[in-house]
């Protein structure tokens, strides 16, 4: 009962005060009219002439699956070729060990990547998972092995003595 208590007193706290509904993410911040920016509005130009269509015509910019095909790759081709490296960018590379590979490396990245969460996260946290998970029961394979088989013969003598 003190739970239920103390978690509608929390409740009534964390909705009545705007500045905590704001921290916690409860309330949203609209976005400023004044800061946000206009564009021009686009027009069509005097010139432009579009063709009518004809029926059962392709589309222009329909192609079909051997053409996507090798358009694909012919552009992976080109990135391929883009991408080799120059001397200069070669040197560079072997100056600062990028040529030398890191057994660690995975390691390296957790560590470098550890996020320790902020005081507003911990609270979201907190709140969010008051509740811990009740353990379950550990099951045994073999008794329940048993207990299906047992299950199975009860509902095969049941269909028997129906039939």
């Amino acid at each position: 009962m003190t739970h239920k208590f103390y978690l509608l007193l929390l409740l009534v706290v964390v909705t009545g005060c705007s500045s905590t509904r704001e921290y916690l993410g409860i309330d949203r911040e609209s976005p400023n009219e004044y800061e946000s920016v206009k564009h021009e509005s686009l027009e069509i130009p005097d010139t432009c002439v579009l063709r009518d269509p004809k029926p059962g015509m392709k589309r222009p910019q329909q192609r079909s699956t051997p053409q996507k095909t090798k358009q694909i790759f012919i552009q992976t081709g080109q990135k391929d070729k883009a991408k080799s490296t120059s001397d200069s960018e070669k040197i560079l590379l072997k100056q600062v060990g990028a040529d030398k590979n890191q057994d660690n490396i995975r390691e390296l990245i957790d560590r470098e990547s550890h996020h320790e969460p902020t005081l507003r996260e911990k609270i979201q946290k907190t709140i969010l998972f008051w509740k811990k998970p009740k353990k379950g029961k550990v099951i045994n394979p073999e008794e329940e092995k048993e207990t299906g088989k047992d299950e199975n013969n009860k509902i095969k003598n049941r269909d028997d003595d129906e039939n």
